[in-house]
């Protein structure tokens, strides 16, 4: 899950959908902070997004933006993304909006501006876009590069570290039954005891006995290492 804080600027179309393209419509429509609240409610939830061409998705092999670029005629596939808070944070010009977006990965905040603006009868293109939390990890937790080179040369690099559990604990939960401790040491695939909600394509943190294992998936209420994040001697200090 990630969290944006976004520009949308309306009265313009691009081809990349941000400022760095080409322009491709314009409108002199006068949007108000009221007309954009009002269409706001009807993007959140689930829906079919279409990314943009000069997305990084791979088509047949090849980056989106390098065929679009090269002129290449394709078809971008629409992606089931998940809106779960849209909010209007201020005015920033005319026809310029400060938007919150928080929202399922592989969703384009590009993409959704183009589509309100659309929704307004008019068109729209990210202006500004800072990512200011994915996952567990936000920028209130961040550092600069500047603080982190400062961190090193003071000796204080402890600072800068976190555990293996904090960094995957954006990760769903799975526990393998104990009995299966030595199939899953020794990566074969063991029968699960609990897990916690998650989508169906999703990464788990499995554990075994209490010990993390590393990231795998589940299938058929069975759990299998995909990343092992344990010790390569897992045979010999889990023998049963």
């Amino acid at each position: 899950k990630k969290t944006y804080i976004g520009e949308i600027a309306f009265g313009a179309c691009t081809d990349t959908q941000d400022a760095y393209g080409m322009v491709s419509e314009t409108s002199d429509a006068v949007i108000t902070a009221e007309m954009v609240k009002s269409v706001l409610p009807q993007f959140i939830g689930k829906a079919e997004q279409t990314p943009s061409r000069f997305s990084a998705i791979k088509v047949d092999g090849k980056r989106a933006y390098a065929k679009a670029r090269n002129g290449e005629a394709f078809e971008m596939k629409p992606r089931r993304v998940t809106i779960e808070r849209l909010e209007f944070l201020e005015q920033t010009g005319e026809n310029r909006f400060l938007l919150e977006v928080v929202c399922s990965k592989g969703t384009y905040i590009r993409a959704l501006f183009e589509d309100i603006g659309r929704a307004l009868g008019t068109c729209a293109y990210m202006s500004f876009l800072e990512r200011t939390q994915s996952g567990n990890f936000s920028v209130e937790s961040s550092v600069t590069m500047e603080e982190a080179e400062r961190m090193v040369q003071d000796g204080h690099v402890d600072r800068l570290l976190i555990t293996i559990e904090q960094a995957l604990s954006g990760f769903p939960r799975a526990d393998v039954a104990d009995a299966e401790l030595k199939r899953i040491a020794n990566g074969l695939d063991g029968r699960l005891a609990s897990k916690e909600k998650a989508d169906l394509d999703d990464l788990y943190r499995i554990y075994c006995g209490g010990e993390l294992f590393g990231l795998g998936h589940i299938k058929d209420e069975r759990a299998k290492i995909a990343i092992n994040l344990h010790e390569e001697d897992g045979y010999e200090k889990h023998q049963v």
